[in-house]
């Protein structure tokens, strides 16, 4: 699967998932181009003293996988676009996972980063 292939298989997951306001999904794919797992943010039962409890599309990617791998690309979509990097913890998760590249929206176009 080529950058572009799995950015519009993001796309299509962001934009229908209607469960959170801030829609964002994750593609994994490995050096072959095959998918390895799709996953997006998305509630979890219950309510803490802050709110509804989420989880990140990043996290919810990674818990797809059977096992850690090497040499992972994660493809990181917000829906309409709009500006998305993994946060520190979720870095640490996809750097545990194998996952060393990753491509994410930025508002006005796509970038890549180092995990």
């Amino acid at each position: 699967m080529r950058t572009e292939q799995a950015f519009e298989a993001a796309r299509r997951v962001a934009e229908r998932n209607r469960e959170v306001s801030i829609s964002v999904s994750a593609v994994l794919f490995d050096r072959s181009g095959k998918v390895v797992a799709i996953g997006r943010n998305k509630r979890l039962a219950g309510r803490g003293r802050l709110g509804q409890h989420t989880i990140h599309a990043e996290v919810d990617v990674v818990s797809r996988v059977r096992k850690p791998s090497s040499n992972l690309t994660l493809v990181l979509y917000r829906r309409g676009a709009k500006v998305i990097t993994p946060c520190s913890g979720c870095s640490k998760v996809l750097r545990s996972y194998g996952v060393s590249v990753c491509f994410h929206t930025t508002g006005s176009g796509v970038a890549r980063m180092d995990v």
